[in-house]
C-alpha cells in the first residue's frame, strides 16, 4: 500500500496541483498532510483522497478545515497530533511547531512511522524502531526544491518526488 505525504503547501495552488498529479500517478488513496495548508481553497484539492491533516502554525481555520474534510470523507482525520494504523503499521504525525510534541512521539517508540513538516527540509531517518519522514515543503519558502513523499508501507520504500 502506497501513501502520499505532503507538507507546507502554503496556498501555492500550482504546486498543490503538481502534488495531486504525482499522487494520482502513484495511485495514492490516502494522503498525510503535515500542516500549513493555510486555507480552505487549498485543502479542497485533496478531497479525492482520504486525508489525515495535522494543523500547522499557519493553519488558523482549524475548525473550518476539520468540518470541510469531514464532509469530503467521514474517515478523514485532523488534529495537532494525528495517529492511525494502516497496513499493520502505526503512524503518528505532527507539524512539529509545538514544543516537544515530535520529541515525545519519537521518545515513546510507539510508531513505525512519524511524519512531520515545518522545517521545509525533506528527510527520512530511522530513530530506534520509528522511521521519521519529512516530505519537505511543497510551497512557501523553499530551502530545497519542492517535493512530496511516496511511501510504500509494505516495502518500507521512501521516494521523494520533486515538484517541477
Amino acid at each position: 500500500m502506497k501513501i502520499g505525504i505532503i507538507s507546507d503547501t502554503h496556498d501555492q495552488i500550482s504546486r498543490i496541483s503538481m502534488a495531486v498529479t504525482a499522487f494520482q500517478k502513484y495511485e495514492i488513496h490516502h494522503v498525510f498532510h503535515c500542516g500549513d495548508v493555510t486555507s480552505l481553497a487549498s485543502i479542497q484539492w485533496f478531497c479525492e483522497f482520504q486525508i489525515s491533516l495535522s494543523f500547522g502554525n499557519c493553519d488558523v481555520l482549524t475548525g473550518e478545515m476539520h468540518q470541510f474534510l469531514k464532509v469530503c470523507n467521514s474517515n478523514n482525520q485532523t488534529g495537532y497530533q494525528v495517529e492511525t494504523e494502516l497496513f499493520g503499521k502505526r503512524i503518528g504525525m505532527t507539524h512539529s511547531h509545538l514544543p516537544h510534541v515530535l520529541d515525545k512521539m519519537v521518545e515513546t517508540q510507539a510508531y513505525d512511522y512519524i511524519f512531520f513538516g515545518h522545517t521545509h527540509m525533506r528527510s527520512s531517518q530511522l530513530n530506534g524502531k520509528s522511521r521519521l519522514i519529512n516530505p519537505g515543503a511543497s510551497g512557501g519558502l523553499s530551502k530545497q526544491p519542492s517535493s512530496v513523499c511516496i511511501l510504500d508501507l509494505e516495502k518500507d520504500n521512501v521516494l521523494f518526488e520533486k515538484l517541477e
